[in-house]
């Protein structure tokens, strides 16, 4: 008896269905001696029904999951499209000289401090050109230029 139980735990883990149904039914037939061949049958039938709930609980488990991963993909493909259209848009607005600084195998630090100072740069000649009609009024007799000029790409000025 201690044997068929050691055998149906060592058995039972391993996953080999006709090994436990054998188990099982030495199990029974140990302690039911009388129990005839229709009732290993029965008991055979039992197991087989025990075995298919257990795989259409798995199934169902299986295929809930599978919708939540195709929603959570859903949402990725969307912020996916949402960061492409960002991105370009931001190219579109980019200068030359950013742009050529992101293709050319820059790590992403450095591409994202070339977009920064290029963004900064951009925002510099906007406020120069709402300076220039000013300041054309105020020294109309000058035509001298700024000797300066400055990169902010790589903070040098000359």
């Amino acid at each position: 008896m201690k044997s068929d139980i050691m055998a149906m735990h060592q058995y039972s883990g391993s996953g080999n269905q006709d090994i436990l149904r054998e188990v099982v039914i030495k199990y029974i037939d140990h302690f039911y001696p009388n129990a005839s061949g229709t009732s290993a049958v029965a008991i055979d039938n039992k197991i087989e029904q025990a075995m298919d709930l257990v795989k259409s609980h798995l199934m169902f488990a299986v295929r809930e999951e599978v919708e939540v991963l195709k929603e959570r993909i859903s949402e990725l493909m969307d912020r996916i499209n949402q960061l492409e259209y960002e991105n370009n848009i931001l190219k579109a607005n980019a200068s030359q000289e950013t742009l050529a600084q992101l293709t050319t195998g820059g790590s992403t630090v450095a591409a994202a401090a070339a977009v920064a100072a290029a963004a900064a740069a951009a925002a510099a000649a906007a406020a120069q050109q709402h300076q220039v009609p000013t300041a054309a009024t105020g020294t109309a007799g000058s035509t001298k230029a700024p000797t300066s000029s400055a990169n902010p790409a790589n903070g040098s000025v000359s």
